[in-house]
């Protein structure tokens, strides 16, 4: 399914029109104002783009085909998120804790299992949303072995026996019903998505990033959970430079300005849960298990692109990706939403995009350190978990500041925020 091409507000932003970033064309050479300045844009991909290899062979479009026949014999083992709604890294709240709602961090599952059950799984997902292609779908049975994996090596209990972790037979067919999300170290493929995996971008976009680049990754997603068509990332930012290609499948972005953070009501330090599988009677079960961290690794907010108008009345930005990249300069929050892709088509089974993460250049760091420093005060100030005016001290100390001394009679400006 593709995303929306027009720029109208779906319902979690009301009847008001969105607003669009610019698109940049070949030979981008604009582009080192946006970087300079930390403003986001999209890059418009098609054959023109020398980096990525099927534009270099003058195709208009990846050869997904030929990725399918690679992908689908692979034989390794792949690390895969999983969340049972539409929303990954949401908030919920406890209406029956002994504060009358506690607050929590709900951060999807994560397994390990064989790449070719997870492909069967995203082809299964995609053919179910297709009434012609349902009935080539029936149960048959097959089972994949999975691990529960925890984000931090602390989240989790550790097994009796670490050497022998427990392993999981889990229907397909109840597997396909969850949101899954393939998310790996691309140097690890690039042998086999030579076909695809493009070099990087900075080469021809902004030279100077290329001995900035810190990390790349590739991400697959069969789109939403059973019943929806698409599954969102909670809004998040990152403390480095961004560029995501999209290579198959289609996205929406939305993007929020950093100092609107407040409108997002986001924090790093609250409960956290994650989702964790287990099997009983040879049906699979998922249930939230408490973590032991008090702090995210980066902050989340709030307010979701799925929820009501009401809940998310803020300015928004947002654009439809689809054969595109966007650049996320470092403190804008965004969230990503993925859609399951056509299942009538010869193509991949899940949406594929590569990021590439660059540190911060000189002008980058001057342009953006103020705003970095006020998204970390003002995570704190948020904080559920803990003391906010704590978390204060702690980053003073760490910035070698002296704790500045109140008089009684001054106003806090730690109070509590609602």
């Amino acid at each position: 399914m593709a995303a929306p091409t027009s720029a109208k507000a779906s319902s979690a932003f009301g009847p008001r029109p969105l607003q669009s970033l610019p698109e940049l064309t070949k030979p981008f050479r604009s582009f080192a104002g946006y970087a300079e300045q930390c403003k986001p844009c999209v890059l418009s991909l098609g054959c023109g783009w020398n980096c990525i290899p099927w534009a270099r062979r003058g195709l208009a479009s990846p050869p997904t085909t030929e990725l399918s026949a690679k992908l689908h014999t692979l034989q390794r083992r792949c690390t895969v998120s999983f969340e049972p709604t539409r929303n990954l890294f949401h908030f919920d709240v406890e209406v029956d804790s002994a504060d009358g709602g506690r607050r929590r961090l709900i951060n999807p599952g994560r397994i390990s299992m064989h790449f070719q059950d997870f492909w069967e799984t995203c082809r299964r997902a995609s053919a179910v949303a297709s009434a012609a292609s349902a009935p080539s779908v029936q149960s048959d049975g097959r089972t994949a072995r999975v691990v529960n994996m925890p984000y931090d090596t602390e989240d989790l209990p550790e097994p009796a026996n670490p050497e022998e972790p427990q392993v999981l037979e889990v229907s397909l067919e109840e597997l396909k019903n969850l949101a899954l999300y393939c998310v790996e170290d691309a140097g690890d493929w690039a042998d086999l998505l030579q076909d695809v995996h493009p070099v990087d971008p900075a080469a021809l976009i902004h030279p100077e990033w290329q001995r900035l680049l810190r990390e790349r990754r590739i991400w697959m997603s069969s789109g939403g959970p059973q019943g929806t068509q698409s599954v969102s990332a909670g809004f998040h930012w990152d403390h480095l430079q961004n560029i995501h290609v999209v290579l198959s499948g289609s996205k929406e972005v939305f993007l929020v300005a950093p100092l609107l953070a407040p409108a997002l009501c986001a924090t790093r330090f609250c409960p956290q849960s994650q989702w964790q599988m287990s099997s009983s009677g040879g049906r699979m079960r998922v249930e939230k298990v408490e973590m032991q961290s008090a702090a995210s690794s980066t902050d989340y907010g709030l307010i979701s692109v799925d929820s009501s108008y009401e809940e998310n009345l803020q300015r928004h930005h947002r654009m439809a990706i689809e054969m595109k990249a966007i650049f996320i300069p470092p403190g804008w929050w965004h969230s990503i939403r993925t859609f399951r892709p056509d299942s009538r088509s010869d193509g991949l089974p899940f949406a594929l995009s590569m990021n590439f993460w660059y540190e911060l250049s000189a002008e980058a760091k001057a342009a953006q350190s103020a705003v970095l420093m006020t998204l970390e005060i003002l995570s704190r100030q948020r904080a559920v978990a803990g003391v906010p005016e704590e978390h204060i001290k702690e980053l003073l100390e760490r910035l070698g500041v002296d704790e500045v001394e109140m008089d009684e009679d001054r106003p806090s400006h730690f109070e509590k925020v609602d």
